[in-house]
């Protein structure tokens, strides 16, 4: 009962001690979402592309390794 009757009186002595906030006026800077209006992007010019069935291995796979 007696730690009870100080853990109170502690409490209350926490609580009268306690001074009023001033109001303040604080500015805040929130960042707002705007659009993005960006160009539409065309399509690259892929090496492979332009082969034909006809072209040999050779100028194939140099088309295929260029793209990578």
């Amino acid at each position: 009962m007696r730690v009870v009757l100080m853990l109170m009186m502690f409490a209350l002595a926490g609580c009268a001690g306690r001074q009023e906030a001033e109001p303040r006026t604080v500015r805040v800077e929130v960042p707002v979402a705007v659009p993005c209006r960006a160009p539409a992007v065309e399509v690259p010019a892929w090496a492979a592309a332009g082969l034909r069935k006809g072209d040999d291995l050779q100028t194939k796979v140099r088309a295929l390794l260029a793209e990578r």
